[in-house]
């Protein structure tokens, strides 16, 4: 077999080394996704955290929701409805969220007020101070109106009091008209009977009178 000559090795031209291109500023290599972003390098500052606004977040406990509403005092709705406040913080609604509710609350609230103004007119605080001398000696408050189960037992606690005022049945009345027969009467349910102004003051002053002494 004919041996292959070695070639001499100073007759071999010798190989230039490639250069390396330098990377173009801002074509750093992107993250595959899925994979965790890198640590920070050592002397690298750490990001600054994400603030969250408050409004849109979840207060820690259901005494923290702060709300808001010009005329509205929010610290005595909430002494008033704690649970309602609890059951709100349970279901995760955020501050902003339940700013919204209690403010459609309040506009309700005062859409009745004036409704109810309107209806009695110059008699309107007369007829308040009767209601919360009524409520109070029933032994209720405003407050505990706010419920339909308050209104409720306001009423029952009522209608106690007319079943102990009303006659026995088959009985016959003697004397002055009784407080039953005042509000029977046509004159206390027609408004534009001639003695209807001071049957009404009747009835009304017979009802002060119960509910206050």
């Amino acid at each position: 077999m004919d041996e292959q000559p070695i070639p001499n090795a100073e007759n071999v031209p010798a190989v230039e080394p490639v250069p390396t291109p330098a990377p173009t500023p801002g074509a750093e290599p992107q993250p595959t996704p899925g994979t965790p972003p890198a640590e920070p390098s050592p002397g690298e500052p750490n990001p600054a955290p994400v603030e969250t606004d408050p409004a849109t977040a979840v207060p820690e406990s259901a005494d923290a929701y702060s709300v808001e509403i010009e005329g509205f005092d929010f610290d005595a709705f909430k002494a008033d409805n704690a649970e309602v406040l609890q059951s709100f913080h349970a279901e995760g609604m955020t501050n902003k969220q339940v700013e919204a509710v209690v403010k459609a609350y309040e506009q309700h609230q005062s859409v009745q007020m004036e409704a109810l103004q309107e209806e009695w007119g110059n008699d309107f605080g007369a007829n308040v101070n009767l209601a919360k001398q009524a409520i109070e000696a029933l032994g209720f408050q405003a407050s505990d109106l706010d419920s339909p189960i308050g209104a409720l037992k306001l009423a029952a606690a009522i209608g106690k009091h007319i079943q102990e005022d009303l006659p026995p049945s088959n009985t016959q009345q003697s004397g002055s008209e009784t407080i039953q027969q005042l509000q029977m009467s046509e004159a206390y349910r027609n408004a534009d009977h001639p003695d209807h102004k001071s049957v009404t003051q009747r009835v009304d002053a017979w009802y002060a009178k119960q509910y206050v002494d």
